[in-house]
């Protein structure tokens, strides 16, 4: 586990998910909720041809910065100092990003 003050870099997993859901692009937002519970989030997604949306309130161990992004490609990042999660487009972020395959488990159980 990685803690606040540890001296730790940000953690970065690349998530790909589906540009499109039946066909159509939607976007994906996180907000602050109409909720003041602490760590509670909004993450609603919605499409612009429709107009349809859905929107889950979570809650979280950590705070996660506000963002809107465009399904496809998403970077997820953990930043150990400020004890934040944040979101960016994939398409944006520097090759250096880890994609989920890099954490799979070796063979023999070691990482």
């Amino acid at each position: 586990m990685v803690r606040a003050g540890d001296g730790a870099n940000a953690v970065r997993v690349s998530v790909d998910l589906p540009r499109t859901v039946a066909g159509t692009p939607y976007r994906i937002e996180v907000s602050e909720p109409s909720v003041t519970t602490p760590r509670t989030h909004d993450i609603t997604l919605s499409t612009g041809r429709t107009g349809e949306s859905v929107t889950v309130t979570v809650r979280t161990g950590v705070d996660v910065e506000s963002a809107s992004l465009a399904g496809g490609s998403v970077v997820v990042v953990y930043d150990p100092a400020a004890d934040t999660l944040s979101f960016e487009a994939g398409d944006d972020v520097s090759p250096a990003v880890a994609p989920p395959s890099a954490f799979a488990a070796a063979p023999g159980g070691g990482v």
